[in-house]
C-alpha cells in the first residue's frame, strides 16, 4: 500500500521515473494484486509509453477475478486506443479484391476508411 500511494503522489508531482519504481515494487511484492499493475499503467500512460501501458494492463487483468479493477480495464482500453491512433495502410486479401486501404483512428468511436 505504501509503494502504491507514494507512486500516485510522485506521478501527480510529475516525477514519473520515481513513480514507476514504486509501482514496479508494488508488483514485485504482490504480483496477484491488480492495483500494482494499475499504478504501472498510469505512469506509463503519463510517459506516453503506450505499448508498456497496454502490456502491464493486460497482465493486471489476468489477476484473480476478485482483484480485477474497473480502473485497470479503463486504462487498458486507453492504452490500446493510444497505440491505434493515426493512420494505417494495408492490403485486402486478393480473394476479396486485393485493393489497398487506409484506416485512420480518431478517438474511441471515429474511424475513417479510404480505398486507395
Amino acid at each position: 500500500v505504501v509503494f502504491g500511494n507514494r507512486s500516485i503522489c510522485l506521478r501527480r508531482l510529475g516525477r514519473l521515473e520515481e513513480a514507476l519504481k514504486d509501482a514496479d515494487q508494488c508488483v514485485v511484492l504482490d504480483p496477484k494484486n491488480a492495483k500494482g499493475y494499475l499504478r504501472q499503467v498510469q505512469v506509463y500512460l503519463g510517459m506516453s509509453k503506450w505499448e508498456d501501458a497496454f502490456r502491464q494492463a493486460d497482465l493486471g487483468l489476468q489477476c484473480d477475478p476478485k482483484e480485477r479493477d474497473a480502473m485497470l480495464e479503463k486504462a487498458w482500453r486507453k492504452a490500446a486506443l493510444e497505440m491505434l491512433q493515426g493512420s494505417w495502410v494495408g492490403s485486402v486479401h486478393k480473394d476479396l479484391g486485393g485493393y489497398e486501404q487506409t484506416f485512420t483512428f480518431r478517438g474511441e468511436t471515429d474511424l475513417d476508411i479510404e480505398v486507395l
